[in-house]
């Protein structure tokens, strides 16, 4: 069963957080200043089986932002994965093929 935490002030000093399960899961209610509002985040989120999920240049840019120990290994791992998303993958032909990452609008 899970226990609902009461919220707390987050770290960055900019709104709340529930931490749940030990810490290891932390629920804000908003991102940092200059990041966008929760709405548009999930407004503009990818669903995936039915759960709106931030983009991962989202993520990588509040990752980024908070400046936390704990989440330098996530910016690495994303920011290699966007990376590889990017590169040229090679088609049947063996020719290149163009790749790009849309932003968005």
């Amino acid at each position: 069963m899970l226990d609902m935490a009461d919220p707390v002030p987050a770290p960055s000093g900019h709104g709340q957080m529930v931490l749940l399960f030990g810490g290891d899961i932390e629920v804000f209610d908003r991102w940092l200043p200059g990041t966008k509002e929760p709405d548009e985040l999930i407004e503009n989120a990818e669903m995936i089986e039915g759960i709106p999920f931030c983009s991962l240049r989202e993520v990588l840019d509040w990752k980024m932002r908070s400046g936390r120990q704990k989440d330098r290994v996530d910016v690495e791992v994303i920011r290699n994965y966007l990376e590889r998303d990017l590169r040229p993958s090679l088609g049947a032909s063996g020719s290149s093929m163009e790749c790009e990452l849309d932003d968005g609008p």
